[in-house]
C-alpha cells in the first residue's frame, strides 16, 4: 500500500511540475511555443490525461473486484491496467516525437528549448509513475483475493 501511495504522489509531483514549466512557456519572454511543438506536447499530454483517467477508474474498479460485484469486473479492471500500459508506451514515442519537433523548431532558442524538452520528458515520467501505480494496484488486489499477481 505505501507503494501504491509513493507512485501514486509521484505522478501529482510530475503533473504539478508540468503545470509549473507550462506557465513559463506561456510568459515573457518565450510567450508560447511553435505550433509543431506545441501539437506534440498536447498528444503528449492527453495521452497522459487518458491514462490517468484510466488510473481513476481502475481505482473505482478495485473496489468491487473479488466482492459481491460482478465477476465481469476483474476483466474490467485488468483491461484498464492495460489501457495504462499501451498509454505509457505510447507516451514513450510521443515524448519523442516532441523532442524532435523541439529540436527542429527550438534549436536557437535555449530557454524555449529546455523548457519544452523539460516538460515532454516530466510527462512522460507521470505517464511512467501510472504504470508503476497500476502495477502496485494489481498486486494489492491481487493479493487481497489471495490470486497470483
Amino acid at each position: 500500500m505505501v507503494a501504491l501511495l509513493s507512485q501514486a504522489d509521484d505522478v501529482a509531483d510530475a503533473l504539478e511540475e508540468c503545470l509549473f514549466i507550462h506557465s513559463m512557456l506561456d510568459a515573457p519572454p518565450i510567450d508560447g511555443m511553435p505550433g509543431e511543438v506545441r501539437d506534440a506536447l498536447r498528444l503528449l499530454c492527453n495521452t497522459t490525461t487518458a491514462a490517468i483517467q484510466d488510473w481513476v477508474r481502475a481505482i473505482e474498479i478495485a473496489r468491487h473486484v473479488g466482492g459481491a460485484g460482478d465477476a465481469g469486473e476483474g476483466e474490467s479492471f485488468l483491461q484498464t491496467l492495460w489501457r495504462m500500459l499501451r498509454a505509457e508506451r505510447l507516451c514513450d514515442e510521443q515524448a519523442r516525437q516532441a523532442r524532435r519537433a523541439i529540436v527542429r523548431t527550438l534549436h536557437a532558442s535555449p530557454a524555449a528549448y529546455a523548457l519544452a524538452s523539460d516538460l515532454a520528458a516530466t510527462l512522460e515520467k507521470a505517464s511512467d509513475a501510472l504504470l508503476a501505480a497500476g502495477y502496485s494496484l494489481r498486486s494489492l488486489v491481487f493479493s487481497r483475493n489471495g490470486d497470483a499477481a
